[in-house]
């Protein structure tokens, strides 16, 4: 699987730790890994964050922070995070609960001209309020 509409394809943990699971989903893992050898999956500090803080031990933490370090980590700069607080905004006001970390990872996409693969619903309901390109599991495409 190659970039949608030719992008990068910023990978949330969610798919990630599907991925890197043994008993994980084949199609997602293949998506994950293909997206990579691709050259166009790209991740921000916040999803390595949350996926090292996650590791069982050290030697897991140092093996995943290895396999990170061959994956594009774009920069949060200022106007990603004033688009996030106003993504949240719009989505508070539109009675969307959605974790924070999930608006920046949506707005870091949205800066990026990505589209976010995932395995977590709450992306779904942000690109139902904005323009935040998405495909759950690397199946499907939503655009809204």
């Amino acid at each position: 699987m190659s970039s949608v509409r030719g992008g990068p394809l910023l990978l949330d943990t969610s798919v990630l730790v599907e991925a890197l699971r043994p008993s994980g989903r084949v199609d997602v893992r293949s998506a994950v890994y293909d997206a990579v050898d691709d050259g166009v999956a790209i991740i921000i500090g916040l999803i390595r964050v949350e996926l090292l803080r996650g590791a069982r031990d050290r030697a897991m933490f140092q093996q995943l922070a290895t396999l990170l370090d061959g994956v594009v980590t774009v920069p949060t700069g200022p106007q990603t995070w004033a688009r996030a607080a106003d993504l949240g905004f719009t989505l508070q006001r539109l009675g969307v609960a959605v974790p924070t970390t999930d608006i920046v990872i949506a707005a870091s996409a949205l800066e990026n001209e990505a589209t976010v693969m995932h395995l977590d619903r709450h992306f779904e309901f942000i690109a139902g309020a904005s323009e935040l390109r998405q495909i759950y599991g690397g199946r499907t495409e939503s655009t809204i």
